[in-house]
């Protein structure tokens, strides 16, 4: 087993942390890839720290403007040599049997991913998911126009883990499909790219490790952080419209079609929720609320046909559904303007 794994990593200002995240893929106990940084208009020292690894001929340095992360990976992804990619963010790093465990696992599959550590400043903890332990050992069927793992559904699946980060995908798919990240969304952009990309899965398996290879830093100074209110409604709607797009091909039932997107466009409206707290004032996030809920891509959201029983079993969720039902903004905003 020697295949040529690609790994990509988008570098911006990330100086503090990319020498942490390179040296863990260099110390990778399977030695047979190619690293590819991008570095995405960096400001800070990064561009000089990536130079320093270029004596290592696995890796190369891609300078380009700053166009954001899906910009970045795409052009990682199309100077990409390998049979297999897999992505690394640059303030994260990687186990050094990241690579060969998951190479090892995707032989019989489509897509392979394991679990992961959530690192902060404080804390340091395996994430739980519950739902993708389910996955191991079933297959992945696009029949009866509709995405599933065994019986049940993708979509739901995988959309509270859609991180490309810690998984594994086979550049003959991406190829085949010109599978590429939506450059017009810095947010879900990753989860996007993912249902593309099981969407074109036919009767091949997705694999689970449950082991913790890849450890997520929890940067309250990265970009996501800083700029996860900045064009959120414009986020949402063209990531509501690309899955739409999506779903309408998986789902000829009218009405598994329109409960589909019922859910998709509730947690669009509870991404604004959970980020009270990024808001000045309360008139804001009712207008930010509002603008979300008037727009076109929400015109046929109807509460009435969305069913309790698929918000993830989360009550917190359930609670906003009924707060927004009996039109309680106010309740709501001070609710998580407090708790979160």
């Amino acid at each position: 087993m020697n295949y040529l794994v690609t790994v990509i990593v988008p570098v911006y200002n990330a100086e503090k942390h990319i020498s942490r995240c390179i040296e863990s893929i260099l110390s990778q106990s399977y030695t047979n890839f190619e690293l590819i940084l991008i570095n995405d208009g960096s400001t800070d020292d990064s561009e000089s720290i990536c130079i320093k690894y270029l004596s290592d001929n696995r890796v190369k340095l891609i300078n380009k403007c700053n166009g954001g992360v899906s910009s970045a990976r795409n052009d990682g992804i199309k100077n990409a040599n390998g049979e297999y990619i897999t992505f690394v963010d640059a303030d994260d790093w990687i186990h050094k049997e990241y690579i060969k465990e998951l190479v090892y696992n995707i032989q019989e599959n489509n897509l392979c991913m394991c679990s992961y550590w959530k690192v902060s400043d404080s804390v340091c903890y395996k994430v739980e998911e519950p739902a993708l332990k389910e996955i191991n050992s079933i297959l992945v069927f696009w029949n009866d126009d509709s995405i599933k793992i065994g019986d049940k559904d993708v979509i739901i699946k995988f959309r509270p883990s859609g991180f490309v980060w810690r998984c594994m995908f086979k550049k003959t798919i991406i190829n085949k499909y010109d599978l590429l990240f939506n450059t017009k969304i810095d947010y879900s952009e990753d989860l996007l790219f993912l249902i593309q990309y099981l969407s074109k899965i036919s009767n091949h398996g997705i694999k689970y490790i449950n082991v913790p290879l890849y450890y997520y830093f929890d940067n309250e100074k990265s970009a996501c952080h800083q700029n996860i209110k900045k064009k959120l409604i414009q986020n949402r709607c063209v990531f509501v419209s690309e899955l739409t797009k999506i779903c309408r091909k998986c789902y000829s039932d009218k009405g598994q079609y329109e409960t589909k997107i019922n859910e998709i466009c509730f947690d669009s409206i509870y991404e604004i929720v959970s980020n009270a707290k990024n808001y000045n004032d309360y008139k804001e996030f009712k207008r930010e609320l509002m603008d979300l809920k008037k727009s076109e891509i929400f015109s046929d959201f109807n509460f009435k046909k969305l069913k309790l029983k698929v918000i993830y079993n989360s009550k917190k969720k359930v609670i906003v559904l009924m707060l927004i039902k009996i039109k309680a903004y106010k309740i709501i905003y001070w609710l998580y303007k407090g708790l979160r």
